[in-house]
């Protein structure tokens, strides 16, 4: 019911004249008013008593990010491959422990996205992909398998020319670090705005994107393995969520740090310099002095 309240609330208020317009504004009216909610701590605690909260994550869909590793590192990265850079990969065996919890809890995955970094230049890369069509053709024939690269280079154009064919490979052709993104590292906790924010509410990212798995664990989204990477919390799962499992304890500890938290107030667009808040400052610098050790997946 909760993923559905928002919708049926603004069906009774809208006028007809919003109704008949397109999916679009109708959308974009909904962000606003999930917004307004994610600020007011009070009205947000009840409105997640009753309904759950306002973005639940999608436990069909897996990213697996399997390097920060990155040849391009764009401006305001939400993997932070240009502001901390690491060399540190998930290893061959941490993707057949995923398969095999996937198998024995019966996971049925309709999407496994397997990302970075650049995750072309993963030295296994090849042998990853091997084991997830084997998974695939095995178990579970109607997942679908993408691969998310950058397309930029010609290191990474000749590794992409020989993907499987069995892996839908989503080819972004970025030609430099400046391309569209959020302020990710303009973190609401430094915001005054969002003094009283529940970030438990997570963001939209949660439903389309789905859970995440790194080296160190199982997150709630990318964007937190990432955070968590910089940050050094440690608060990656090490055995694979059950369906429904929220997993708010993490989205209580990140979401505070990631700018696309801020939705429709923080709109995707051309961002032609990095844009950092104290926290993200503090991190970045902490991180260069020492990295974080985190216990693996």
């Amino acid at each position: 019911m909760h993923k559905k309240y928002i919708s049926r609330i603004i069906r009774k208020i809208t006028p007809q004249v919003i109704k008949d317009s397109t999916r679009p504004l109708r959308n974009k009216l909904e962000i606003q008013i999930k917004e307004k909610i994610q600020k007011n701590a009070p009205l947000s605690k009840i409105i997640k008593k009753l309904f759950g909260p306002l973005y639940a994550t999608n436990h069909r869909i897996i990213e697996l990010n399997i390097n920060f590793n990155c040849n391009l590192k764009c401006l305001n990265c939400a993997r932070s491959c240009r502001q901390a850079p690491d060399t540190a990969n998930i290893s061959i065996e941490q993707i057949k422990k995923f398969i095999m919890e996937s198998q024995n809890k019966n996971r049925r995955w309709e999407t496994i996205v397997i990302l970075g970094g650049e995750p072309s230049l993963h030295p296994d890369i090849f042998e990853i992909l091997e084991l997830l069509v084997s998974y695939k053709k095995q178990r579970e024939n109607k997942t679908t398998l993408k691969l998310i690269s950058n397309g930029f280079g010609s290191e990474v154009k000749n590794i992409l020319a020989k993907i499987p064919s069995q892996i839908l490979v989503n080819n972004t052709n970025k030609k430099s670090v400046i391309n569209r993104f959020f302020s990710f590292n303009m973190a609401p906790v430094d915001l005054e705005e969002y003094a009283k924010a529940d970030y438990s509410n997570k963001c939209l990212i949660t439903k389309s994107c789905g859970v995440a798995l790194s080296k160190y664990g199982y997150y709630y989204c990318s964007n937190a393995a990432g955070i968590d990477r910089v940050f050094g919390f440690d608060v990656g799962r090490k055995k694979l969520p059950p369906d429904g499992d929220e997993m708010l304890e993490q989205a209580t500890l990140l979401c505070r740090y990631c700018g696309r938290f801020k939705v429709s107030s923080t709109s995707r667009c051309v961002l032609e310099e990095e844009k950092m808040s104290l926290s993200w400052v503090k991190a970045y610098k902490k991180f260069k002095e020492q990295k974080p050790i985190l216990k693996e997946y």
